[in-house]
């Protein structure tokens, strides 16, 4: 039998903002789409995910000497925090100018969100990570395989039973376009 290496495919790098002024505007237009779209949050596998985005706050416009601590500190006054983090340069260890506070509830969320609009900051509603996004529509009965490094001559019989004794839900090895093995195969 062969030693084939296996790994998950569930493995997605997150998203990495690139700058206050962009990200504002990536904001901007989610609010905008999400303001059109009608009242409903739930996504297409039947789960709500109206908690989280009711909940977590973007907040832009501050100053470069914010820290985490001192965040949390100016947001705390508007409810109970879950979590929260000002976005840190790590080269000069300055505020980038934006952060996140996550709010017990979505009537501490909005209070916070009006009072501080009323300070000057820009403030609204945080829009999930690609990486959060992809976590809530994953299944989580199951988990996909990808395996390279397969024999070329092996047959879909002889891969599903590398599998035994799990129950495989589907399985393929991919072929080129005349038929031949390519030595990758996913299951599920």
């Amino acid at each position: 039998m062969h030693q084939i290496p296996v790994y998950p495919s569930n493995q997605i790098a997150g998203y990495s903002p690139q700058g206050q002024q962009n990200h504002q505007q990536r904001y901007n237009r989610h609010n905008n789409r999400r303001s059109q779209s009608g009242a409903s949050n739930a996504s297409s596998n039947g789960h709500s995910n109206n908690s989280s985005k009711t909940t977590n706050v973007y907040i832009s416009g501050l100053s470069p000497d914010v820290t985490d601590e001192s965040f949390a500190e100016m947001c705390n006054s508007y409810g109970k925090i879950i979590s929260s983090k000002a976005i840190i340069n790590n080269e000069t260890n300055e505020c980038k100018g934006f952060g996140f506070v996550m709010y017990e509830n979505e009537e501490q969320a909005r209070n916070a969100m009006n009072e501080l609009n009323k300070k000057g900051f820009h403030v609204s509603f945080a829009k999930d990570s690609l990486s959060a996004r992809l976590k809530n529509l994953q299944d989580e009965e199951s988990t996909n395989i990808y395996i390279s490094n397969i024999p070329l001559n092996m047959t879909n019989e002889q891969f599903l039973e590398l599998f035994a004794p799990h129950n495989v839900i589907s399985h393929t090895i991919l072929k080129d376009q005349n038929g031949v093995s390519r030595g990758v195969g996913f299951a599920r």
